[in-house]
């Protein structure tokens, strides 16, 4: 999930940390409800209109929620003047700050980490469990499938996708490039709902 390159290829050590891909917790669940309306169900089965537009719709929904991303740290300048395409700072704190703590502007402890002595690597981690805002998201669909009179095999399908249904803020993670005016900073979300329509032939 992230670069390969290690910071010095004569110490690994130095590599040693959480993953990118580190999310301590994480829950999702997907819910297929068919609607109890139309022909054969419980509901408005022997209404010949109201069965036809309230019958065959089925409605589904998949809920996100999730810890935040980890914010991969690194320093731009090479001070090190090595060959190494990765280069980090020194970690002289705990960079987590309480979460009352936490603004968009300053989302982990920026004076954690110093910039390494020229000629010498830094000692921070790629990741040293700095997260980012956590994730909750709702996706939901409703469809309508049509039977074709006398072709039972096809059917046409309406169908209708609201992704983010809530329109909920979810922030990206902070920069993490040290030593730029954004270090620490949340300067984007994740997409604001979107909704999609489409027409599906079976056959």
């Amino acid at each position: 999930f992230s670069s390969m390159f290690p910071m010095d290829p004569y110490n690994l050590r130095l590599e040693r940390g959480l993953s990118q891909s580190h999310f301590p917790h994480r829950f999702v669940t997907a819910v297929v409800y068919d609607l109890p309306f139309g022909k054969g169900k419980p509901l408005l089965n022997g209404r010949r209109l109201a069965s036809y537009l309230a019958g065959g719709w089925q409605a589904s929904s998949i809920i996100t929620l999730q810890s935040g991303d980890q914010v991969w740290i690194q320093q731009p300048a090479n001070t090190a003047r090595t060959f190494s395409r990765q280069f980090r700072p020194n970690l002289v704190g705990n960079p987590v700050l309480p979460q009352d703590d936490r603004t968009l502007e300053r989302w982990f402890n920026i004076g954690a980490f110093q910039a390494p002595p020229p000629l010498t690597l830094g000692s921070s981690n790629k990741f040293p469990n700095v997260q980012g805002p956590g994730l909750a998201n709702v996706d939901f669909s409703m469809i309508r499938s049509f039977p074709l009179p006398g072709r039972e095999e096809m059917r046409l399908e309406l169908r209708g996708d609201f992704f983010n249904l809530l329109n909920r803020t979810n922030f990206s993670p902070p920069s993490g490039q040290f030593g730029t005016p954004n270090f620490g900073r949340i300067t984007a979300a994740r997409l604001a709902r979107t909704i999609q329509l489409g027409l599906k032939f079976w056959f």
